[in-house]
């Protein structure tokens, strides 16, 4: 799939998703909040593919540092964290979904994988996509690198471009 940097500014971008009643948690609203988010990132388009963590080989799950290493060896790139809202816009039919459990990655999200712009562990790493109950977010999310996330996780990867 690819998507388009619309090159909203952010008073145009959360306008976008006032219309399209798209929720963002106070984790996605402090990534957006963050001096190190760039609303004027240089690439036009971007080709994204979803992979499952089963189908990539990790039958038993894996770790945020374990997928880095997938990533930097592997044939898909980060996803540019500046992207991520539009990748929530081009997912407007997610499958609809329910609550998860507090401190667990919910199985029916999407994380669009991307290089966290701190390694630490009290400030979100990325963003998460979901549709729960019929509403759309786009979720931050925290974890350490040592969080393993289940086989089942989707993950969103760059899959165009590889340095």
């Amino acid at each position: 799939m690819e998507i388009k940097n619309l090159r909203f500014d952010k008073k145009a971008l959360l306008s976008q998703f006032k219309i399209l009643d798209i929720r963002i948690n106070g984790y996605g609203k402090a990534l957006l909040k963050s001096p190190l988010y760039k609303f004027s990132f240089p690439d036009e388009m971007i080709k994204i593919t979803e992979v499952c963590l089963w189908d990539i080989g990790f039958r038993n799950g894996a770790t945020f540092s374990e997928i880095e290493g997938f990533i930097e060896s592997g044939p898909y790139d980060y996803c540019p964290v500046e992207f991520a809202p539009y990748i929530r816009l081009s997912y407007l039919k997610q499958p609809i979904s329910g609550f998860c459990d507090k401190n667990k990655h919910p199985t029916d999200a999407s994380i669009i994988f991307s290089k966290p712009f701190l390694m630490d562990d009290t400030f979100p790493k990325g963003f998460y996509i979901r549709n729960i109950h019929g509403k759309l977010w786009l979720r931050g999310f925290l974890c350490s690198k040592d969080y393993h996330f289940p086989a089942q996780t989707r993950l969103i990867m760059r899959a165009d471009y590889k340095e």
